[in-house]
């Protein structure tokens, strides 16, 4: 993690307090939420989100890297179809509409 904390793109907090301070939401709330986490990890169930997996349980006397996420494609297998002026092929698609980078229909890197 110290690469992306030298890129500022994390953070690290030495108490759940100065996570949940840097969060801007109380300790409790925090605390709350990430023992929920850990009982659903612990037991094998889903939480109230759906979420079945649980790769790893949280120490909330630990350090914590706090990081925002952005979401974003990183790599699509498929997407629209075009043509070689970047307009999308489609019969009931929007007229005058274009595509390039990621949202297209590419294997590989080579991007219009």
């Amino acid at each position: 993690l110290g690469f992306y904390a030298s890129k500022n793109m994390v953070k690290q907090f030495a108490t759940l307090a100065a996570a949940a301070q840097h969060m801007q939401v109380s300790t409790e709330h925090l605390q709350y939420q990430l023992e929920q986490y850990n009982a659903a990890a612990a037991g094998g169930s889903s939480d109230e989100f759906g979420k079945q997996y649980y790769p790893t349980q949280f120490d909330t006397g630990g350090r914590f890297w706090l990081g925002q996420i952005t979401p974003v494609v990183h790599y699509c297998m498929g997407g629209l179809e075009i043509n070689d002026k970047a307009q999308v092929l489609s019969d009931k698609g929007i007229r005058g509409l274009f595509a390039a980078g990621e949202t297209v229909c590419i294997l590989g890197m080579d991007y219009v």
